[in-house]
């Protein structure tokens, strides 16, 4: 497992996406980050308070480093009340918080109030033209979470002007969702396609340990 030193830990570059685990028990959820972090290295896990039990699942893993989101749909008064239940159930272990959602216009707006108000560390977006305008405007923002995944966003001339400023790329839908088997990808393919595209970390979701062994054991042929 390849290691990336940023100033606030040093992340493996595969991230454990914490949305599939909204269905999972606390058991099922638990064995299956231990199996990612005990058996694959891996010692992130991304995480937002719309992941069902993903957050206490985290919480009673320690060691492992977690970064969390407030959504840019919330205003200010609400997110509040959302983030002090997550840094509640966190016990205050979070490493990175990101701002989620700036895919619009309105949302980029109330996002980016809100990462003032808690000087966060990233956004994720869906818009290369909002995420080319938030590095622009908040050049202190260090890690930009962004879907990657064939016929998806164009964000290649974005990643290429962040990458000019040092900034940490996460790619996230890798598979987007599923569709991207049924157009006849395989995880091989699309695992090459985000490798391939210059980004730092890889978001990488699933609902157990068997397709997960699946996705590493292609990653390391890479």
């Amino acid at each position: 497992m390849k290691y990336i030193n940023t100033k606030y830990g040093n992340f493996s570059e595969i991230v454990l996406g914490g949305g599939q685990l909204v269905a999972s028990t606390l058991a099922q959820g638990t064995q299956l980050v231990l199996h990612a972090v005990l058996k694959h290295n891996i010692n992130l896990i991304d995480l937002h308070h719309r992941y069902g039990k993903a957050e206490s699942i985290a919480s009673k893993l320690f060691g492992l480093q977690k970064q969390t989101k407030i959504s840019a749909y919330l205003p200010i008064e609400d997110s509040e009340v959302i983030y002090a239940q997550s840094k509640f159930i966190l016990n205050g272990d979070i490493q990175l918080l990101f701002i989620s959602d700036l895919d619009n216009n309105e949302l980029y707006t109330n996002g980016i109030k809100l990462y003032d108000y808690y000087e966060a560390n990233g956004i994720t977006s869906e818009s290369p033209e909002l995420a080319l305008r938030f590095l622009q405007e908040r050049p202190r923002n260090d890690f930009f979470m962004i879907p990657i995944f064939d016929g998806g966003p164009d964000f290649f001339e974005f990643i290429k002007e962040a990458k000019k400023y040092q900034k940490f790329i996460y790619g996230i839908k890798l598979f987007d969702d599923g569709r991207q088997f049924k157009k006849g990808k395989t995880i091989k393919d699309c695992l090459q396609y985000a490798k391939n595209s210059g980004i730092d970390f890889y978001v990488v979701g699933t609902k157990n340990i068997e397709h997960l062994n699946e996705i590493m054991g292609i990653w390391r042929t890479l």
